[in-house]
């Protein structure tokens, strides 16, 4: 199975929202709720309002920082400029300095900020609106490794609120970051209640990268073993099931017994005759292109049958099922099957195309 036929499978079960990181931070290492944040070196920081911020290296003890990641080519980035702006005006009294750092070389930022504010009348410039915080470049990517990378966090706008203490409070949107920082400035924030959700999250990331690179290489096994692990530390329902799914999705990779039953399992799970078809029509093109066994092709025919019970007269499953059977070598079921697929027919033009097309073959096969 490639890639793609595995993100096919991941549509039809609904997890395309299931992270797939592509973060390369060890699960040991990983910088987390607790740790120590680490110093910045920024190369240039582009506003500081008017002098009013310092220059930051390592943290003050006492204060609060707004470590963000963003970039001129991220609408969400930008789309969070105003309000991060307002954060910063609310708490300008209070100790608390956002620190607001890109990877881009300085031109890219300056040609941005000269640019006026999307959807402002008044002409404000971008340069204008972010003037009231540190907005800053580091395109050695330096911050970025020692904060993002090394936190496992794959998207931006990302904000790392590093509390009094220099210890990191709080991971994730900036847009989502008003409460824990009310909570940090006033000293309420429980920190170890946040951590024992963010740190599960993370843990169960990165060993999503260890269980992609074993796939990808073709260690199925690995990779099935390794999601197994996963779902022992799996806190919540819905990240089980998910890697529950993901399990049998491997599995039917794999194929041979184990693997059909999986797609059998997966296929029963499914009360639509069109998504039974589809992942019928999967196995047919993993076939034909050598990756599917017979054990896998005749439990892809039983799912058809299956489809055809629940949806009598659709001529695409029919057509699935055909292929199937003439890939089994039962060239008159298939020939049978598919002449009624023909008569039936299908608005779709391609589909009738294609439901046309191969009951020709079916027939020329039949008459050598």
């Amino acid at each position: 199975m490639s890639l793609k036929q595995f993100t096919t499978l991941l549509a039809i079960f609904g997890l395309m929202n299931f992270t797939i990181p592509t973060s390369q931070a060890a699960e040991d290492e990983l910088l987390t709720i607790g740790s120590k944040a680490p110093a910045i070196n920024v190369e240039h920081w582009v506003s500081d309002n008017d002098g009013k911020y310092e220059h930051v290296t390592d943290f003050k003890e006492g204060n609060v920082y707004i470590v963000e990641f963003w970039a001129t080519w991220c609408g969400p980035c930008v789309a969070s400029m105003p309000h991060i702006s307002e954060l910063q005006k609310k708490y300008a009294d209070q100790d608390v300095q956002v620190i607001s750092i890109s990877d881009e070389p300085l031109e890219t930022v300056n040609s941005f900020l000269a640019k006026a504010v999307r959807g402002d009348d008044s002409g404000k410039t971008y340069g204008e609106l972010t003037s009231t915080y540190c907005l800053t470049t580091d395109p050695d990517g330096s911050v970025n490794k020692d904060y993002m990378q090394a936190a496992g966090q794959n998207g931006i706008p990302t904000a790392f609120l590093v509390g009094k203490t220099g210890l990191i409070e709080w991971i994730g949107h900036p847009m989502t970051m008003d409460e824990p920082l009310t909570q940090v400035v006033a000293g309420d924030w429980d920190r170890s209640a946040f951590a024992e959700q963010f740190v599960a999250k993370q843990k169960l990331d990165a060993g999503m990268q260890n269980v992609m690179v074993a796939y990808r290489s073709g260690d199925t096994e690995k990779a099935i073993s390794l999601l197994e692990e996963l779902m022992e530390i799996a806190l919540d329902a819905q990240s089980k099931a998910q890697l529950e799914s993901m399990k049998l999705q491997m599995l039917i990779q794999a194929g041979g017994e184990k693997g059909a039953k999986a797609l059998k399992e997966v296929a029963d799970t499914q009360d639509s005759p069109e998504v039974k078809n589809r992942l019928a029509w999967m196995i047919y093109q993993m076939s034909e292109q050598g990756q599917s066994d017979d054990v896998m092709i005749a439990a892809a025919v039983e799912i058809t049958q299956k489809a055809l019970e629940a949806d009598p007269e659709n001529a695409e499953i029919m057509d699935t099922r055909a292929r199937l059977l003439h890939k089994q070598g039962k060239l008159e079921e298939a020939l049978k099957v598919q002449r009624k697929a023909a008569e039936i027919g299908s608005d779709e033009p391609e589909a009738k195309k294609q439901i046309d097309s191969f009951l020709e073959q079916l027939e020329k096969e039949a008459k050598e």
